[in-house]
């Protein structure tokens, strides 16, 4: 159960890239005192590379019927072998989470329609917080740092604490410094 929960690093690093992640959860876990990570990196199935990469790697049988599927269907193999691909990626998915897609009849079923609609709803949430953000960065980027390092935003909030001034000298009307 706790495993399809979310994190908040999964929800704060939703909307940056695979090498961003990495690198932010690298960061995290540096810091970390003790030798436990916070969190560990999602495990890829499988790298991102051409077509081409891919088909190179398939066994010779398999290459062989996808050339006499080429010559039966008149497209080309890279054709023939990329709806093989989405083809299995239709298999996983319906595998994973059934009722989703109708591979049948090439199509998507209710239960995506409801799950696009579930993820809009959750977007149109936060439409008028990135309205903020894109009004003034500095403050999102002040706001985000006071959780990617904590320790720093402490030090520096201490450091510009105007009470942290003791109260032993008399304040002078000039703008001088007091030497």
């Amino acid at each position: 159960m706790e495993a399809q929960q979310k994190n908040s690093f999964d929800e704060l690093v939703a909307g940056i890239s695979q090498d961003e992640r990495q690198f932010l959860l690298a960061k995290i876990n540096q810091n970390k005192v003790d030798d436990t990570p916070l969190l560990t990196p999602l495990r890829e199935e499988e790298s991102y590379s051409s077509v081409e990469t891919k088909l190179n790697n398939e066994s010779l049988l398999y290459r062989f019927f996808l050339w006499i599927r080429t010559l039966i269907t008149k497209r080309t193999k890279f054709e023939v072998y990329n709806q093989d691909l989405v083809d299995d990626l239709a298999r996983k998915i319906n595998r994973k989470h059934p009722g989703i897609i109708d591979m049948r009849n090439g199509l998507l079923q209710s239960l995506f329609f409801e799950k696009i609609k579930q993820l809009k709803e959750a977007a149109d949430f936060f439409k008028p917080y990135f309205s903020v953000v894109n009004e003034k960065p500095g403050r999102f980027y002040v706001f985000l740092s006071t959780f990617v390092a904590p320790s720093i935003s402490t030090s520096i909030n201490e450091q510009a604490d105007p009470y942290q001034i003791p109260f032993e000298r008399n304040l002078q009307m000039s703008l001088e410094p007091v030497s």
